[in-house]
C-alpha cells in the first residue's frame, strides 16, 4: 500500500454573486435580455 497525500477539495463555489448589470432589452412584459459584467475568474462550468 503506498501513502499518498489526499489534496483537500476545492473551495466550493457560492451559489449567489453581486454582479454589475451593464443593460436590459424587454422584448415583451414577461422577456427580456440583459448583460453583465462579468470578472475573468467567473466561469461557467456543467
Amino acid at each position: 500500500m503506498t501513502d499518498v497525500a489526499a489534496s483537500p477539495p476545492p473551495a466550493k463555489a457560492s451559489a449567489f454573486h453581486e454582479l454589475e448589470v451593464l443593460w436590459v432589452r424587454h422584448w415583451t412584459d414577461r422577456l427580456f435580455s440583459f448583460a453583465i459584467a462579468r470578472p475573468e475568474d467567473f466561469r461557467f462550468r456543467s
